[in-house]
């Protein structure tokens, strides 16, 4: 992401302003996909910090022409890549009720809710 651009996602306190970051129904389909997988069905919460991680992973073994890939804007932050995408479209779908947040005494983990869960194919 241009520094342009990345400027304009802060505010006057130098915090990430998420609002400003686009919201996309590819992107949050994979971060559905992302925390199922990676919560083991729904057994345990997962963190802001592995949901960017493995989107990012996702993300570099996607073909250049598919639109998650598009979606997906990424810069490298002190602790690896960082997207302000992934951020606003994982608020938005705590805000909807797609996604649960849980405070522990480490962090903040979500799981999916539960009528939102995947569900097998067979």
């Amino acid at each position: 992401m241009p520094c342009e651009a990345r400027r304009a996602l802060l505010g006057g306190d130098g915090k990430v302003n998420h609002d400003s970051a686009p919201l996309y129904p590819t992107v949050q389909e994979a971060i559905r996909v992302a925390v199922h997988r990676l919560s083991k069905g729904g057994n345990v919460g997962v963190t802001k910090k592995h949901i960017l991680k493995a989107l990012f992973l996702a993300k570099e073994r996607l073909p250049d022409d598919n639109s998650v890939k598009r979606d997906l804007a990424y810069y490298w932050y002190m602790e690896g890549p960082y997207s302000e995408v992934v951020y606003a479209n994982l608020e938005q779908m705590v805000k909807d009720g797609l996604v649960k947040p849980r405070k522990t005494s480490k962090s903040e983990t979500y799981r999916l809710a539960p009528e939102r869960a995947l569900q097998p194919v067979w």
